[in-house]
């Protein structure tokens, strides 16, 4: 049976320890959706192939998309792709926080759409693959935290 020194001493620096973990845990989903945001900023479809088949992102176009639609096509120097970047992890009142960003100014139009283009979900793709990620890393965190303890 545990001591009341030694239930102190097992409890000595866990919320820390756990929160190191944490942090690690999101500085991989980080890197995960950063990853997912550059697989999906590389799409291989080119100007010239879009206009031959009609515009196929265009709202008028009548058939369904070629590819996904959250995939955006890699084009001329890679601006869109180039302009992914990320904020670290930090804490913020309790919680851990960190954002991906897209600078380019196209990417809220891609996202959204436009009346002459239908949306382009990259963001929510992001997202999804992000929180599937984020809960089977905090899940492996909490488990190393208690299983050094």
């Amino acid at each position: 049976m545990m001591e009341l020194h030694d239930i102190a001493a097992w409890l000595t620096n866990l919320d820390t320890d756990l929160l190191a973990n944490l942090l690690d845990a999101e500085t991989e989903a980080e890197e995960f959706g950063l990853k997912r945001a550059h697989e999906l900023s590389q799409g291989p479809l080119s100007l010239a192939w879009l206009a031959q088949d009609g515009h196929p992102y265009a709202t008028r176009f009548v058939g369904p998309p070629p590819q996904d639609t959250a995939i955006i096509n890699k084009q001329g120097d890679g601006r869109f792709d180039a302009s992914w970047s990320a904020q670290a992890p930090r804490t913020s009142r309790g919680d851990i926080t960190w954002s991906l960003i897209n600078s380019d100014p196209v990417a809220a139009w891609l996202d959204e759409g436009t009346s002459k283009m239908i949306a382009r979900p990259f963001r929510q793709d992001i997202n999804d693959h992000v929180e599937v990620k984020r809960a089977e890393l905090a899940n492996r965190a909490v488990q190393t935290t208690f299983s050094k303890r």
